[in-house]
């Protein structure tokens, strides 16, 4: 970690949580805040405001991102195991649990090696998972380039869902 990004990390994961369920969430979320920091830091301009309210609100505006579209690293772990494992005896929400997984097993399919094994790695952690040091030590990868990965997957995941998503709209 970057001195910077050491200094505010702990306001980065605190305002994450104020929007999330959980320390994983925040973390991850904290974590694509980063991201966005430092792609975007020499575009700050302090107007008077200071550094630390333009962080917080890209911060908080990350969050409500992920929030918006339910799909932080975590969650998508833990929405691919429940809609492996929930049976229902309404047949309507058994298919579309079935539809759902079968569209996260395609999605998966269609990514590199290393990300199918952070994906199945957390679909099999699911709600267990405690965060990025737990991928980071089950890899064996130094935690930094772990996060870096496990974002770059997520992204990738991501993209590969929407567009199956819109493909089956179609």
């Amino acid at each position: 970690m970057t001195p910077l990004v050491s200094a505010i990390w702990p306001d980065l994961v605190y305002i994450a949580r104020k929007k999330t369920k959980s320390d994983a969430e925040a973390k991850d979320i904290a974590q694509e805040a980063t991201v966005k920091l430092m792609r975007s830091i020499q575009d700050f301009e302090d107007q008077g405001k200071g550094f630390r309210p333009w962080y917080y609100g890209l911060t908080m505006n990350t969050a409500l991102n992920e929030f918006r579209q339910g799909l932080t690293m975590f969650k998508l772990g833990q929405m691919w195991q429940t809609s492996e494992s929930t049976p229902s005896s309404n047949p309507e929400l058994e298919a579309e649990a079935k539809a759902r997984a079968e569209l996260f097993e395609t999605a998966v399919a269609k990514l590199s090696e290393d990300c199918r094994q952070r994906f199945k790695f957390l679909k099999t952690a699911g709600t267990k998972l405690s965060g990025h040091d737990e991928i980071a030590k089950t890899l064996k990868e130094n935690l930094e380039v772990s996060k870096k990965r496990t974002h770059v997957c997520v992204e990738h995941f991501r993209s590969a869902y929407r567009e199956l998503s819109e493909d089956q709209s179609d």
